[in-house]
């Protein structure tokens, strides 16, 4: 514990340092790009409030908070070495997990966690030893995976102080990854199914008011899997087909992204496989799909509205992948650039801008985005150091 506390003192002695935190020009002249001084950045709030991981390779890691330059250790739970925040509401409320001593004198078992107002809530579980924490809307509501007493891992909803088992398909396993301000769930679940191999087929579900609805696959499809849900309940994610793959002389899965409405999925296309990662209020779909550029298969980030699917495109590389949509339909993500590195972008109005990195590193990711021109991601460095960083739009 003491050294965890010595590895925490000394991310903040980095921020402290003078000029160490001071924002640089982005290759966008119009955009600032600071770095946070410590692990990677994970979810940012409307009010610009920022969690992440001090070191998400290490052990020992704490989940921190940085707001208005000020970068605070989170904690874990007692006897835990470590902790690991997803998300933040605009409430300022933050989930995630922590580590802790079980039963059995080791610290493998994690528990979902909610910090808020400085303290740090054991959200408990099911009734087994673990839980994680993945997801909490504006009204606290907090989604996530449990073991129960029966060894099995449900998902679950927690609010007012009480976990709520959201049961499963009929297997033993299922996840909630995502709930929206109406309390709407999604997430995946085992089915009683099994494919080829004896193991679970995996169907996507939207939960709301007691209910665990199956969303099933389209013909010929096998399993899917929801991500992400808006307000108006719209769901995205991918279902996958088995293909026979000449290459390896077997089988292989192909996934393929969906949007889900009113008792009806409908594939969003592409020929050789994609993936939905989100969707915003205004039905915009975002992810990547696999594209063939002169003779190799590439990764393009997509957008769908209404049908019609826009390839994004590059930074003069041959791959992009897409992490978050806002209302304002802003998109963000990561693209190789003409030098084969990757470089966190912005796309909007029908332009891909290059976002930079910090000084003295090579790469950047942005992975998260509110609808107050902040952008949030990480910068590696030549020797595969990972910082935080914080993109905002120059004023005036």
């Amino acid at each position: 514990m003491r050294r965890m506390m010595l590895l925490v003192v000394a991310a903040v002695a980095v921020l402290a340092v003078p000029g160490s935190a001071r924002p640089s020009e982005s290759v966008q002249a119009r955009w600032v790009v600071t770095g946070l001084g410590i692990g990677d950045a994970v979810a940012i709030n409307e009010g610009g409030a920022i969690v992440g991981n001090g070191d998400p390779y290490s052990q020992r890691s704490h989940a921190f908070l940085w707001e208005k330059g000020s970068l605070r250790d989170l904690g874990a739970l007692p006897d835990g070495i470590r902790s690991y925040a997803v998300a933040i509401n605009d409430g300022g409320q933050v989930v995630g997990w922590s580590n802790f001593k079980n039963p059995h004198g080791n610290s493998a078992a994690h528990r979902g966690v909610l910090w808020q107002q400085g303290g740090m809530t054991d959200l408990g579980t099911l009734g087994g030893l673990g839980s994680r924490a993945l997801a909490i809307n504006g009204s606290g509501q907090i989604v996530g995976t449990s073991v129960t007493a029966s060894g099995q891992t449900h998902a679950f909803l927690w609010q007012e102080g009480a976990m709520i088992d959201l049961g499963t398909l009929g297997g033993k396993y299922s996840e909630a990854v995502a709930v929206n301000e109406r309390g709407q769930v999604v997430g995946s679940s085992d089915t009683t199914a099994t494919d080829p191999d004896g193991d679970p087929i995996r169907h996507a579900f939207r939960w709301q008011d007691g209910k665990m609805t199956d969303l099933g696959v389209p013909p010929g499809f096998t399993s899917s899997e929801a991500v992400a849900i808006n307000g108006r309940g719209q769901v995205v994610g991918w279902t996958v087909i088995r293909v026979w793959d000449e290459s390896w002389g077997d089988f292989s899965s192909v996934r393929h992204a969906f949007v889900w409405e009113n008792g009806k999925m409908r594939r969003l296309g592409g020929k050789w496989g994609s993936e939905a990662v989100a969707i915003n209020d205004n039905g915009q779909v975002i992810g990547s799909g696999t594209v063939k550029v002169g003779g190799y298969f590439a990764k393009h980030a997509f957008l769908w509205k209404n049908g019609q699917t826009r390839d994004l495109g590059t930074l003069g590389g041959s791959m992009t992948e897409a992490a978050a949509i806002n209302k304002r339909g802003q998109i963000i993500g990561w693209a190789d650039t003409k030098a084969d590195k990757d470089h966190a972008f912005l796309w909007v109005n029908g332009k891909m801008r290059d976002l930079g990195t910090l000084p003295k590193n090579v790469q950047s990711k942005a992975v998260a985005l509110n609808n107050s021109n902040q952008i949030i991601g990480q910068a590696t460095d030549q020797n595969f150091r990972v910082t935080g960083v914080l993109w905002t739009l120059r004023s005036g």
